[in-house]
Parts: structure tokens; sequence; C-alpha cells
């Protein structure tokens, strides 16, 4: 929670986000639910782009998943009538330009963090946001639980960060089998459903079905999961998946 704020920058990994009486503060977050900010101006908001060695573990410790975050989907609770009090930073944006890393000698006491703001290899994924502007093709790659399944969707992130396609949004979440039929159109999937959350990626770009069939081959080959990845294969059925698979994380409450 943050009150009378002003001229501040911050970066950090939360449940929920509330903001009230603040002033030009730049956000950089990986936020499981919807910020929320009241009687604030000029706020920017950014995806959180951050690895260190304990990160993953303390995501888990405290109970929030890197693939679960509405750094973008922000609700203004006292919205201005002359122009919005918040807007969101360039994709592009550098998290170093606004909070450098540490320097080694400022780090003495965790001198093995090996902390990164570097996008391509965040363990946060950076995601453009559900109202970024789309590209021709849409895309829904969806990697079923095995236990490795979070590392093998950032080895893909990590991976299509190299194309020029656009990672939209993020979710992990829980798929019944009802759900899971209406979404891949077949019952195929219902026995690895059953294993876990899954873990699903919406990407955007002029040739992104390509792109991401390309990707998630090599990887399972690679890795030999194969079976354990879902990418779309037509545009015209893409957009029909990725709402259901959103639309089924908003109705769980997973914003």
């Amino acid at each position: 929670f943050l009150r009378k704020c002003r001229d501040c920058r911050l970066a950090t990994a939360c449940q929920q986000l509330r903001a009230r009486d603040c002033c030009h503060l730049d956000l950089f977050l990986c936020c499981a639910t919807q910020p929320s900010i009241e009687s604030c101006s000029e706020m920017r908001f950014g995806c959180l782009c951050l690895t260190y060695n304990q990160l993953e573990a303390d995501l888990k410790s405290a109970n929030l998943s890197a693939f679960n975050n509405s750094w973008s989907e922000i609700h203004d609770f006292t919205p201005s009538e002359t122009g919005c009090n918040w807007s969101l930073l360039p994709q592009d944006v550098r998290m170093e330009d606004f909070l450098p890393v540490p320097s080694t000698e400022h780090m003495e006491h965790s001198p093995s963090m090996q902390l990164s703001l570097d996008p391509s290899d965040s363990d946060v994924p950076r995601t453009a946001g559900p109202h970024c502007q789309l590209g021709k093709q849409r895309c829904l790659v969806v990697f079923f639980s095995d236990g490795q399944s979070s590392q093998r969707a950032l080895y893909f992130v990590h991976e299509m960060e190299k194309t020029p396609n656009i990672l939209v949004q993020t979710k992990e979440v829980t798929l019944d089998k009802a759900t899971a039929e209406k979404i891949f159109r077949t019952s195929s999937y219902n026995a690895v459903i059953g294993s876990g959350p899954v873990i699903a990626l919406e990407y955007t770009g002029d040739a992104c079905l390509s792109s991401c069939q390309e990707v998630a081959k090599a990887i399972a080959t690679e890795t030999g999961s194969t079976g354990l990845v879902y990418v779309s294969s037509q545009a015209n059925s893409a957009l029909r998946q990725i709402e259901a698979v959103f639309g089924a994380a908003t109705s769980r409450g997973i914003q």
C-alpha cells in the first residue's frame, strides 16, 4: 500500500498493489491482481523484468506466480474528467534507466545474487498487456504440468524474445476437463490436464503462429517433452482458444 508518495520509483512483486494520494510514481510490477489507484496523478506503470538466483523460490514462498501478472490492468477509483491519471510505459523501456543495478560494493552481503534487469532472461515474462496493439496473427501456447513446465515456458519465452513477436499476456491456471475440451476441441489432453495447472501464453505478430510452432517443436525435441505443449495451428481458431483460456482464468479470480 502506497500513500502520499511523490516522485518515487518502485519495482516489486506482490499479490495486490494499492496507491492513494500519490503523484509522479514509476512502478514496475509483477502483480497478481489489478493494481488500483485512488486520488493519484502522473502514475506510470511497467512490467517487472527481473532475475536473481532466488527469485523463483521467493515467488513460490509468497504464493505468487511469475505468469500471473496484471501489471497493466489498472483500476482508477477516481478517474479525472480532463485526462488520465496513469499511463503505461513503452514496452521497450529499460528498467535500469529508472532503477540502476547496484554496484558490487553495494551488494557485499549478497555477492552471489546475480541480479539482472535484462528482459531477455527475466524470470518474470515481459508482457505488453491485453490492451496492446495486436498484429495480424494471434497464437495460444499452453504448457502442461509435469514438474518442469515453468522452466520450459520461460525457456520458450526467452527464445521468442529473439523474434519480432509480442507476448501479450500469460496465465497459470487450473482447467477442468470441460473447459479443456472447449479449448482444444478434443479430449486427448484430459489426462495431462489433471496433472496440475497449465501455463498459457498469448502471442501476437505478423507470423507468430509459425514462430511459436517452430520454437515449441525445437524445445520439445531438445527436452524430450513432446506432447506436453500445445500451440494453436490456425489463426481462425486461435482467438476462440485465447478467449476461452483467459476467460477461464478470470472466472477463477486470477486477473
